[in-house]
């Protein structure tokens, strides 16, 4: 009877056996090896019919492993006109505009595989870690001397932006290796949306562990598992990510009081627990405290958009300034409270971030070659942003707006990781960021966003504030941003 079930369900789903109901047959035999209509074995066998029928069609011809459960290609394209003006010098009147015309276009495969591993890569435009944006007729070639030469109607690179392998381990445990998407609840004040950290990530989903319920009797005089989850009105998740940040020749520098900056790999150690309440069907709140640190080492040569890499050592052996992730050791606490009005989510959300190691950060990493000219203070190793959202984009005529305010202290973030946008990037800044986003179709949306930031510290001048690095070198920076996006 049961071969004959098989037999009768395999010939019922080969007669809808193309790509497109390929996941709908997936959850159709998940379903019913749940219900115990047919038994794991069986729906593997029916999996396997299923495959060697779909090879003799024209669509079938692309053949993939048996162990490839799912894949999905999508990706997407944005359009984007940008306007910018910044007073270039702290103290200055200096004034620097410019108007470009940019897009992005981001191409990704995920894939599921048997025995709960999974994948996924991305290829997009954009060298930089904190931007996939290409500015049109800005491509680069290298001349001779190794000058850039700027090619009218050039070619644009592709780069790979994510390339990783993951495991579910169980319902409540996903360890994930590779470059990646970020796995952590924030915002652009401390991570920039854009870049996709690389190392190793493990998430325990505490909320589908199973902490008692449902049983039956096994016929001993005990129970087992029912397979009955009570549903719960909280999630709680701890994130934890151990990267590598960038890698250096070991024992390449000298013996000094500053360490080895320069023969040490740079790691950044990430730990967060995030809780999320859902107090009824309108009303649910989020919070995500964490932690995260470096060890000290220098880096070089970084490709993010406005980037911090410290002094290297001299040709005469002396320590040129301490390396850039020294002095790190920030706890972060961001969090949001979501009401919805009608079918309308109203969301409040703030982040804020506070630098254990800023006052040594701001002398010692920031303050060479000479001192600040302005003492530190505990404003300087804090940073806060506070805002409010309406809407959400999901189908046509879905719309939102959203606005914020924040201030980021010189030493409380860490500069190669915020937000490349806003102020372009720089410390010691305050300001506001606020948009508009609707959906012209399921598919496209139009959004404008402005940006408007000025000093947190007045004159805050000196080291690499404003000599050196230069990261925090301007009194006003304003951004006008006019997207046009599709996804695929």
């Amino acid at each position: 009877m049961r071969k004959l079930k098989c037999i009768m369900l395999a010939a019922a789903l080969s007669l809808v056996a193309g790509a497109s109901q390929a996941q709908d047959n997936a959850a159709l035999l998940d379903l019913l090896v749940k219900k115990k209509v047919i038994t794991d074995q069986e729906a593997e066998t029916v999996r396997a019919d299923l495959v060697k029928e779909y090879t003799t069609t024209p669509a079938g011809k692309l053949n993939v492993g048996s162990w490839v459960q799912e894949m999905k290609i999508s990706g997407d394209i944005r359009e984007r006109y940008q306007w910018s003006s910044q007073q270039v010098a702290v103290g200055s009147s200096n004034v620097s505009q410019q108007s470009m015309w940019r897009f992005r276009l981001r191409i990704r495969d995920e894939f599921k595989l048997a025995n709960n591993w999974f994948g996924g890569f991305e290829l997009s435009t954009g060298a930089p870690s904190d931007s996939g944006n290409q500015t049109y007729g800005d491509t680069k070639t290298l001349g001779a001397g190794g000058s850039a030469l700027s090619s009218g109607f050039g070619k644009y690179g592709i780069f790979i932006s994510r390339a990783y392998l993951g495991w579910n381990a169980a319902d409540w445990l996903t360890v994930v290796v590779g470059k990646q998407a970020n796995p952590f609840y924030t915002t652009d004040m401390v991570w920039d949306p854009d870049i996709n950290p690389d190392g190793l990530v493990e998430q325990v989903k505490f909320h589908k562990m199973y902490l008692g319920g449902s049983g039956v009797s096994d016929g001993k005089g005990g129970t087992v598992d029912a397979g009955v989850r009570e549903e719960r009105p909280w999630e709680l998740t701890l994130n934890m990510g151990q990267f590598i940040f960038s890698d250096n020749a070991e024992y390449n520098a000298p013996t000094t009081t500053a360490g080895h900056g320069n023969s040490n790999d740079a790691y950044l150690f990430v730990f967060q627990l995030q809780g999320t309440y859902k107090f009824n069907t309108k009303l649910s709140a989020t919070f995500a405290p964490g932690f995260m640190f470096y060890n000290p080492a220098s880096v070089a040569s970084l490709n993010n958009s406005t980037s911090y890499p410290a002094s290297s050592v001299t040709t005469s052996g002396t320590w040129g300034g301490a390396p850039e992730t020294s002095q790190m050791a920030i706890f972060t606490a961001p969090g949001d409270v979501t009401y919805k009005i009608g079918t309308l989510p109203l969301k409040f959300y703030w982040d804020l971030a506070f630098n254990t190691l800023g006052e040594a950060r701001f002398n010692g990493v920031y303050g060479y070659p000479t001192k600040l000219s302005l003492a530190h203070t505990t404003q300087d190793d804090l940073a806060w942003l506070v805002g409010l959202q309406l809407g959400e984009n999901k189908k046509a005529g879905d719309w939102m707006v959203f606005g914020n305010f924040r201030q980021t202290g010189i030493s409380s973030v860490d500069p190669n990781l915020n937000d490349s946008d806003f102020a372009l990037g720089q410390l010691n800044t305050q300001g506001f960021k606020v948009g508009l986003v609707y959906n012209f179709t399921d598919f496209c949306t139009g959004a404008v966003t402005y940006y408007y930031a000025w000093s947190l510290r007045d004159n805050l001048t000196g080291g690499q504030a404003t000599g050196g690095a230069a990261i925090a070198n301007s009194n006003n920076v304003q951004i006008l941003q006019v997207d046009l996006s599709l996804k695929f």
